[in-house]
């Protein structure tokens, strides 16, 4: 059995005020190892740990720790050499053109600038059908 400090429960705290602070409780054995960037995890296990913390922090934290919390998820991501990138602020439509777009997408990705494709109308897509149209009444309905 544990034994509490100055009758303290863990994640709560109690302020100079005489009011609760509450934040992300964490056992004296937490080390802040995530998965280590070394070892080349799939972008999208980085992008959902990361998602993961932030909402954590978000939604048990209160208003005066927050930012404390948001400070040690970066010191425990850098320390596990993760980059904490940018999201995009502007974002950019192009046509899907083979060879053209990787290039610009580059490019504009380093002026923080996300990109997204559209696939280009075909010939089909432009051309009006070339059936006549069935008279409503004619139709089958219910």
């Amino acid at each position: 059995m544990e034994a509490f400090e100055e009758e303290e429960i863990r994640g709560i705290k109690r302020t100079n005020i005489n009011k609760l602070a509450h934040g992300v409780y964490r056992k004296k054995t937490h080390t802040d190892r995530y998965l280590n960037a070394a070892f080349h995890p799939h972008p999208q296990h980085k992008i959902s740990l990361m998602k993961t913390l932030v909402h954590r922090a978000e939604t048990i934290c209160d208003a005066e720790s927050r930012p404390e919390e948001l400070q040690k998820i970066k010191e425990a991501l850098t320390k596990n050499r993760t980059k904490v990138e940018q999201q995009p602020t502007k974002y950019a439509c192009l046509p899907c053109v083979s060879g053209v777009t990787d290039k610009l997408k580059k490019t504009l990705s380093k002026n923080n600038i996300g990109v997204r494709f559209r696939i280009v109308k075909k010939i089909q897509q432009v051309l009006p059908s070339n059936k006549d149209p069935v008279p409503r009444l004619l139709t089958k309905g219910v």
